[in-house]
């Protein structure tokens, strides 16, 4: 007797509505995990920022005792913040009392101590004008390769609408900028130093402002050769209301070391002094700039063989009216004529 057996082949797979579930089972866990990581990352940098804050107004306290007045500045307190957190000091020297505010790149939160409140508290100072982010690297963005065409991006739809934003230019062909976007304020009119132009833009953001602001640069193929820097802060007093210094150019046959910057007289306490500084030089310079006298911010090196300039800045929270300090800048290279610096107090908003 002959048996016949039927042999059926089965097919194992899963079909679309399946792998539709399993994809958006994926994706929210993905996202509780971002969310979660991003809460611990946070909190984390929230203790950073109290724990640095909680340090140094022991160390405030000590350097009192010692020197019977608290310092008067971030530079001369020695301070030092953990990685990616920035202070910004205010002496009140009127009532001899400080008060220190922390902000870091890792959180929106902010806090600051004080004499009067003797622990941690959230928030900014009183009346503080704050820079953004971390005074090395965050807070700015390098324009220097976000070139379109003979233009430079400048993207500011991640800034928050009512801060400050500054665009610092310098570059080598002889003339005006070719273009340069609705709203921004000429606040320093360009100034030549040797082979070298430096000029300084600044608006307040506004809600209605296009994402990316396009510069023109100046002369044919100007983008090239051109390094810009775009950077910005919160509660800044309308840009009528600023201070704007005088350039202090490099003398000839100056050593690497060189006060640059000319003091300009403060009109309202509380107000951000920025000190920025520019060079060109054929020397590659790859190290960060020197400064002394203000709390170094950024500093955006050359770019190959033709952006040759440099931009440094620096800050101070000038807490009463006054002269401002100077900075003091280390070269790398020593050059002739062709480095030079300004300073621009920005007030609080009221």
């Amino acid at each position: 007797m002959i048996t016949t057996r039927a042999h059926r082949r089965s097919s194992v797979g899963f079909t679309l509505v399946e792998l539709l579930i399993v994809i958006v089972v994926i994706a929210i866990l993905a996202v509780i995990t971002i969310v979660s990581y991003n809460g611990v990352a946070k909190r984390a940098a929230d203790s950073v920022m109290q724990n640095d804050l909680s340090s140094s107004a022991q160390l405030l306290e000590k350097l009192k005792i010692d020197g019977s007045s608290y310092p008067d500045s971030l530079a001369t307190a020695g301070l030092t913040p953990s990685p990616g957190v920035s202070f910004q000091y205010s002496l009140d020297s009127t009532t001899g009392s400080y008060c220190l505010t922390a902000t870091s790149d890792k959180s929106d939160d902010t806090y600051h101590i004080s004499t009067d409140s003797g622990n941690v508290q959230s928030g900014v100072c009183p009346g503080d004008n704050m820079i953004s982010g971390s005074p090395t690297l965050a807070g700015y963005t390098d324009l220097s390769n976000a070139v379109s065409g003979n233009s430079f991006v400048a993207s500011i739809g991640s800034i928050p609408t009512g801060d400050w934003i500054i665009a610092v230019i310098s570059y080598t062909n002889n003339a005006d900028m070719a273009s340069v976007p609705s709203g921004w304020t000429n606040i320093v009119p360009r100034h030549t130093t040797n082979t070298m132009q430096t000029v300084v833009y600044a608006k307040i953001k506004q809600a209605s402002d296009t994402d990316q602001q396009l510069f023109g640069a100046a002369g044919s193929g100007g983008a090239g050769t051109t390094n810009m820097a775009l950077f910005w802060g919160s509660n800044g007093a309308a840009i009528s209301s600023w201070t704007i210094g005088s350039f202090g150019d490099r003398a000839n046959n100056a050593t690497p070391t060189t006060t640059l910057t000319p003091t300009i007289n403060v009109t309202v306490a509380k107000s951000l002094v920025l000190s920025i500084s520019t060079e060109r030089t054929i020397a590659d310079e790859t190290s960060y700039t020197s400064l002394s006298g203000v709390t170094p911010w950024f500093y955006i090196p050359q770019y190959g063989s033709t952006k040759l300039q440099t931009i440094t800045i620096g800050y101070d929270e000038q807490a009463s009216t006054g002269t401002s300090k100077a900075m003091t800048v280390t070269y790398p290279n020593p050059q002739t004529t062709n480095g030079t610096a300004i300073q621009i107090a920005i007030p609080p908003a009221s």
